[in-house]
């Protein structure tokens, strides 16, 4: 939580840190929606508990690359080929978004390290 203290800068009101002053366009930066890491949507009709907020049925794995995603599933699934799924990542917002909307996100807050990257995400063009 914070209160606008003056035009270019915030107080800090809540947690974590109490009384801390921050330049107001670097918490606007700061708010914005990030790419986290690389993630699979299995589409297996399904709804299950803790699932990104726009998700409503399959489930989503997460990993560094999207190679880990596919590991952690096989340890549950005798045949992963056989579901659909999505291949994208996980946004700070709790959302998931594919490949096409990640670049876009990840290219609007300066999160790739290849300047000629595109038009779709992969995670090495983040880390």
């Amino acid at each position: 939580m914070s209160e606008k203290n003056n035009k270019d800068k915030v107080l800090i009101v809540g947690e974590p840190r109490v009384g801390t002053m921050i330049d107001w366009a670097r918490l606007q930066e700061l708010s914005k929606e990030r790419i986290l890491c690389a993630a699979i949507w299995f589409k297996d009709g399904k709804k299950y508990d803790m699932q990104p907020v726009n998700i409503d049925s399959g489930y989503i794995t997460t990993g560094y690359r999207h190679g880990e995603c596919y590991t952690h599933v096989l340890i549950f699934e005798a045949d992963v080929e056989k579901l659909k799924k999505t291949s994208g990542f996980l946004t700070s917002k709790n959302r998931f978004v594919d490949r096409e909307e990640g670049f876009k996100i990840a290219k609007d807050v300066n999160q790739l390290i290849d300047s000629n990257a595109g038009p779709i995400l992969i995670s090495e063009d983040l880390y």
